[in-house]
């Protein structure tokens, strides 16, 4: 995906551009959001990654400085295209700009922009959800979502989590659900259950994305050597998995004639992902790290869909 976007960057004429019906700040505004996306997933991904000796803690550090400061740079670019966006939907005759959507335009992509300043970004939202609401009743889920997200209130996130669209609206709701299972406690196992079950089904990927961690039941085969099997748990739990006994995924970490193998069973007792072996049933630090990477990556990986 990434190829794509740098594919798309390199070309110079952007003559294409107006027979799109976009501008040259909005396609910025776009390649800028997408580069941002990339580097914070990649930066949650490095920090994730387990090492093993110095260099590879060297290599992962000087990675995520990368990663943070390409996702801070895009991040900025990002906001200073979009407020280029929303000024060229700004109209002085403010009783018709409403009518044609003009209003719309320029109060949506003015919080797009601002959002990380929720104070002064809440305005602009007021305004786009009042028009928008008025014309189409069926956007108000997606506005449930934005100001359960900017005022961190459980009871609209949930609110949208129930009335948006699981399909036209995937994006939306995945950020819904991560949000929501953010702001849920511990002890609250049926959320914590539901919510990540549903999450880890829509966009397991989202996972990795938001620096969330998949709640299982994890459970060492007796006849795994006690040191090996510790030093593989711990690894799991870097990745992103949590040792959660009401969850209905089981972690298992088994015996076989090849050595030990890694994988992750639903409440069916079937395999979710494909098993990762370790071809050696006393693996070194490097095995472990590479293993569990490599099984992490797979796991938390989301489908393209039609």
């Amino acid at each position: 995906a990434y190829a794509q976007i740098r594919s798309v960057n390199a070309k110079t004429d952007r003559s294409w551009i107006a027979n799109y019906g976009t501008t040259t700040q909005q396609f910025a505004s776009d390649m800028h959001n997408l580069e941002r996306d990339y580097w914070r997933f990649m930066l949650n991904r490095e920090r994730k990654k387990v090492v093993h000796n110095f260099s590879t803690w060297l290599k992962r550090t000087l990675t995520v400085i990368r990663c943070s400061v390409l996702g801070w740079l895009h991040d900025a670019k990002y906001r200073l295209y979009t407020l280029e966006v929303a000024k060229t939907y700004h109209v002085k005759d403010r009783e018709h700009a409403e009518g044609n959507g003009q209003d719309l335009y320029e109060h949506s992509f003015e919080y797009l922009a601002l959002d990380r300043w929720a104070e002064i970004a809440k305005p602009h939202l007021t305004e786009a959800d009042r028009i928008e609401t008025t014309h189409i009743e069926m956007s108000r889920p997606s506005y449930e979502y934005e100001w359960g997200a900017i005022n961190n209130d459980i009871s609209r996130l949930d609110e949208a989590i129930l009335t948006l669209d699981p399909l036209w609206e995937r994006k939306i709701l995945a950020e819904a659900l991560s949000k929501r299972l953010k702001l849920t406690r511990r002890n609250d196992v049926h959320e914590i259950v539901t919510l990540s079950s549903r999450l880890f089904e829509l966009d397991p990927a989202r996972f990795i994305r938001d620096d969330l961690s998949l709640p299982v039941r994890i459970s060492i085969d007796p006849s795994v050597n006690p040191r090996f099997g510790r030093n593989i748990e711990r690894a799991l739990k870097h990745v992103g998995f949590y040792n959660f006994q009401y969850s209905p995924l089981s972690l298992n970490i088994d015996v076989i004639p090849d050595g030990i193998r890694i994988s992750l069973v639903n409440s069916n007792g079937k395999p979710t992902g494909i098993p990762q072996i370790i071809h050696n049933s006393e693996p070194n630090p490097q095995v472990i790290a590479n293993s569990v990477n490599s099984f992490s990556t797979d796991l938390f990986r989301s489908k393209l869909t039609k």
